[in-house]
């Protein structure tokens, strides 16, 4: 999981260490030998790095299934809440000692790496034994960096940072360095690391906080709570005339599961498709732009149409089931707002799509027309709402 990869082609599971790390070298080599019963063989690699190497065409085959996700991003195959506290503690050993390190003073241990799945690991596991971790992430490394033990590290991706000091923290350093010794035992503050094993839906009519986060999915977690934004990325709709709402619902999925969906079919980024779409993406015209980008534009495109229709869809059906309930004049205009709603040539984007299923359509709709304010006109009309109450 740290400083080990696969050569797939060769059959070979390959371990990179630098030269003077003998310690190292040493004890992979034994723990091949003796766990596997394979031989290995140690070879420079590189101007400053040592290569230890076996062949095992069955492990192989598991890591490449267990290990990696579709992106070829490592992953750890287990739950930190089915791992005992004596396996955490070796697991975390071998991470520290090739992608972290510990500070001079032997008071704070550090895990650095580009994975977030090895790095939440880390987090969870230093939590299990009783630490007081924190978790950064800072920009990409731009060119080659040297960190701890000389190792070189260079990319494009994001970088995680654990960290973890303090009493417990202390203790865990001591049997790092030692692990013949037993670690004081931890006192977990009334943490529990535990895995979710189902979810259920309730009815509730009170208050709702939407506690919002950056980011793609706008969910975060800390110890004892995982909280998802109920807010962010969701199409409202209500049915007014003159005042009296005849219905309202919101759908999940709105932006932001336009970004999301269409990263995934290019293999972007969900913020690099936002920043994309921010920029103007002519909907009537996705070539308009730099060529480069045609692919992502074209994608979101087609994602803006899913969703216009995935709130047809969803208005129709809403109204079928109100449609006893519901008096309406002969036609009512349609009105469209929010920041989704920007996007260049939006309106008659909405409006060819509509035309499509119009006939099919239960509500006569006199005219559709922008908002004049789509940004803010929902938020003045909550205000005038909450005012007049």
């Amino acid at each position: 999981m740290g400083d080990g990869h696969l050569e797939i082609k060769r059959g070979a599971i390959c371990f990179t260490q630098n030269s003077n790390e003998t310690g190292n070298i040493e004890r992979i080599s034994q723990l091949v030998e003796s766990i596997f019963n394979k031989n290995v063989s140690i070879y420079k690699h590189g101007e400053n790095s040592c290569r230890v190497k076996f062949y095992s065409k069955s492990l192989l085959n598991w890591l490449k299934n267990n290990c990696y996700d579709k992106n070829g991003a490592k992953v750890i195959p287990w739950s930190v809440c089915d791992m005992n506290d004596s396996i955490i503690m070796s697991f975390l050993r071998g991470l520290i000692f090739t992608d972290g390190n510990v500070s001079s003073d032997k008071s704070e241990v550090v895990f650095t790496n580009t994975s977030d799945n090895l790095a939440q690991f880390v987090y969870l596991s230093l939590q299990r034994l009783g630490c007081n971790p924190t978790i950064g992430v800072s920009s990409p490394r731009l060119g080659k960096k040297v960190v701890s033990d000389g190792h070189m590290i260079s990319g494009v991706k994001e970088v995680y940072s654990v960290r973890s000091s303090g009493y417990y923290s202390k203790s865990f350093i001591a049997w790092l360095e030692n692990p013949y010794k037993t670690a004081k035992k931890s006192y977990i503050h009334g943490i529990s690391v535990a895995k979710v094993t189902s979810t259920e839906s309730r009815e509730y009519s009170g208050k709702v906080y939407d506690v919002s986060v950056d980011g793609d999915d706008h969910s975060f977690c800390l110890p004892g709570a995982a909280i998802h934004n109920c807010g962010a990325g969701m199409v409202n709709t209500a049915l007014v005339y003159k005042t009296m709402v005849g219905m309202a619902f919101a759908i999940s999925r709105s932006g932001d599961w336009v970004d999301s969906s269409s990263a995934k079919v290019v293999g972007a980024t969900a913020t690099r498709m936002m920043s994309i779409k921010e920029k103007g993406v002519n909907l009537l015209d996705p070539t308009e732009g730099d060529p480069k980008q045609l692919r992502e534009r074209e994608a979101i495109v087609v994602y803006y149409r899913n969703l216009i229709h995935l709130v047809i869809d969803a208005i129709k059906s809403e109204f079928r089931k109100n449609s006893n309930t519901i008096e309406l004049p002969d036609s009512i205009p349609w009105i469209i707002s929010g920041g989704t709603a920007k996007a260049k040539n939006f309106l008659e984007f909405f409006k060819r799509e509509f035309d499509k299923v119009k006939n099919d359509f239960p509500i006569n709709i006199s005219e559709i027309r922008m908002a004049s304010d789509p940004l803010n006109d929902v938020a003045k009309g909550l205000l005038i709402a909450a005012m007049n109450e």
